[in-house]
């Protein structure tokens, strides 16, 4: 449960960052930071089985690690967006009550 609720804060933080962006410009030190916690929260999602879910989280970790390389259109794709992380996340944790 704490892994899935630490995703959900993920979310918040990585959606303030972005909202950020818009009028003050890249941070790399923040988007290091993001890199970290994504990866280390795909780490405990798999530590608990939640495999696929803990792949979306390691993708975003190497997209905060290196933006220029992903494309809206792969997060689209493979299904990486954070809409739909969050959603898969509070399945989870509905599921767990």
């Amino acid at each position: 449960m704490e892994a899935l609720r630490a995703v959900l804060s993920a979310v918040r933080e990585t959606e303030s960052y972005m909202r950020r962006l818009k009028t003050k410009g890249r941070d790399h030190a923040i988007e290091d930071r993001l890199s970290a916690l994504w990866t280390e929260l795909s780490y405990k999602l798999t530590d608990i089985g939640l495999d696929k879910l803990a792949r979306k989280c390691y993708i975003k970790g190497k997209y905060w690690a290196d933006r220029e390389r992903y494309s809206d259109a792969y997060f689209d794709k493979y299904g990486i967006s954070l809409e739909l992380i969050e959603h898969i996340a509070n399945k989870h944790l509905k599921n767990i009550d």
